[in-house]
């Protein structure tokens, strides 16, 4: 998953995801009470749908969602799967589950339990933004830059200055 996220090749992009998604499946095969193996399915088969394209539908969610539901019921506490759940909320029409109130309180979770979660403090931001609260993203997203910057995370560091341009 990781790596694929890194990579700015769709062909190159989607093999990772693919080799990523055969691993994780495989752990989860082995181990179903493993949380990280069924947040990295959620995570592959996620980023796989959006690489082509697949507008959210009813059954593609259901497909992508079951393994995101169990990552949480095994642990509730999993910083990465509430950021992704939050994620959707703010991402998904009211009409299939989306919420930005439910966003907002999934990605704060996030946030209090991994104080270096820069993709929830961009989501986050996007979700204040999207509520009308703009005060609120620009101490989220310059968070965000500095600790996509100090790690590495090239991709987020864009993503989180990007928006930081659209916010007064």
């Amino acid at each position: 998953l990781k790596r694929g996220e890194d990579l700015d090749d769709p062909t190159a992009k989607r093999a990772a995801y693919e080799e990523g998604l055969a691993l994780a499946e495989k752990a989860v095969g082995l181990d179903d009470d493993n949380p990280d193996a069924h947040f990295a399915v959620f995570g592959n088969k996620g980023r796989i749908l959006l690489l082509d394209g697949t507008v959210p539908n009813p059954i593609s969610l259901l497909s992508v969602n079951r393994d995101l539901e169990r990552t949480l019921q095994l642990n509730p506490k999993h910083s990465d799967a509430l950021a992704a759940k939050g994620g959707l909320y703010r991402q998904l029409p009211w009409t299939l589950g989306g919420s930005l109130a439910l966003a907002e309180e999934c990605l704060s979770k996030a946030i209090d339990l991994d104080p270096n979660a820069v993709g929830a403090r961009i989501e986050l931001a996007a979700t204040y933004r999207d509520l009308g609260k703009p005060e609120r993203c620009r101490p989220l997203l310059e968070k965000a830059a500095e600790i996509a910057e100090h790690q590495g995370k090239v991709r987020e560091l864009h993503e989180a200055r990007a928006l930081l341009q659209q916010v007064p």
